[in-house]
């Protein structure tokens, strides 16, 4: 008889580790005020999306290549500051945005910035982020079978997106998941185009805006999460937070 699956209370849980150098996710995180403290460590990855990858796997994968990356540097000593090699999660994230099929990352120009905000103009285009929150104790070898990860039951989040619980050993290790919100631009003239890319928000964003600034004032529908396509799907942290025992509502219940 298979023994009941062990999970981490947030008295276990000592620390989240945010696997991003992005201000938007920190100040994402901030907001749930979690009751535990929160490092950022991130490491750069190769983040080339493979021309098989449908978009939720291309923003899965990627996140999981972020959390393995940060697991792998703290236990072998590479942090630039002390971070606990057990007892903590890694939360890891990646947004990509989709026009027609075809994948708009972020701008490598000003050219490029222009070129996508044209494609944007008077249409709609979904924005897919990818979340994985895991324990640093996650035995690495067991996060590379991306085959594994299919298998696993799916949980849907609403009609957006959908997680799925991965464990080992009865023990909870890590949690995979997605959303996906559908956006709206507005016709842009060139002129719009033009003053926007010299304010320089959309040279670090991936399809060339940030739905949290200026490039605001572009987007006349949104269907979805609005976190979502900030960068962080907060009702899905939420969801996999709860998981592995951590609430931001603990110290009011």
């Amino acid at each position: 008889m298979r023994k009941a699956t062990q999970t981490y209370t947030s008295s276990h849980i000592h620390q989240l580790i945010l696997a991003s150098s992005s201000p938007r996710r920190k100040e994402l995180v901030a907001l749930l005020d979690l009751p535990v403290p929160v490092s950022v460590f991130s490491i750069d990855v190769d983040e080339h999306i493979h021309s098989a990858w449908q978009p939720d796997e291309a923003v899965e994968q990627l996140s999981l290549a972020k959390a393995r990356a940060v697991a792998q540097a703290i236990k072998n000593g590479e942090a630039p500051q002390a971070l606990p090699s057990n007892n903590a999660l890694i939360l890891a994230a990646d947004t990509i945005v989709v026009l027609e099929d075809q994948i708009l990352g972020k701008p490598i120009s000003h050219e490029d910035a222009a070129a996508t905000l044209r494609k944007l103009s008077g249409r709609s285009h979904h924005v897919y982020t990818g979340v994985v929150l895991q324990h640093i104790a996650v035995d690495e070898n067991i996060l590379n079978h991306s085959d594994d990860h299919d298998r696993l039951p799916i949980i849907p989040l609403g009609d957006i997106g959908q997680y799925r619980i991965q464990h080992h050993n009865d023990s909870l290790e890590c949690i995979i998941g997605y959303s996906c919100s559908k956006v709206t631009f507005k016709s842009l003239s060139e002129e719009e185009i033009q003053a926007y890319i010299r304010t320089g928000e959309p040279l670090d964003k991936a399809g060339s805006y940030g739905v949290q600034g200026i490039g605001s004032v572009f987007i006349e529908r949104i269907e979805g999460d609005f976190y979502s396509i900030m960068g962080l799907p907060l009702n899905l942290l939420y969801q996999m937070l709860l998981k592995f025992g951590v609430s931001p509502f603990d110290s009011y219940y």
